[in-house]
């Protein structure tokens, strides 16, 4: 997920004069995903062993959220 969010990043910046306010936006969505998948849920799964599970099925859903979203947004 990571290798393709990060091949659609290189591919939308291209195409846009707004760089610098996409990696603004993708920084602010890093931060959104650790908040969301991190200790959020860890804390909801009270420490149960698969908390490591729950958090990375989080990060998946988000992940696939994003590169649709950027997908769609630039017309890829």
């Amino acid at each position: 997920m990571k290798h393709e969010l990060n091949d659609v990043l290189t591919t939308v910046s291209g195409s846009t004069n707004a760089q610098k306010e996409l990696r603004a936006a993708q920084s602010k969505w890093l931060a959104y995903k650790e908040s969301q998948c991190g200790d959020f849920v860890v804390a909801d799964a009270q420490g149960s062993p698969a908390a490591i599970v729950v958090d990375l099925a989080c990060q998946a859903d988000l992940y696939k959220e994003r590169i649709s979203f950027l997908k769609n947004y630039f017309n890829q």
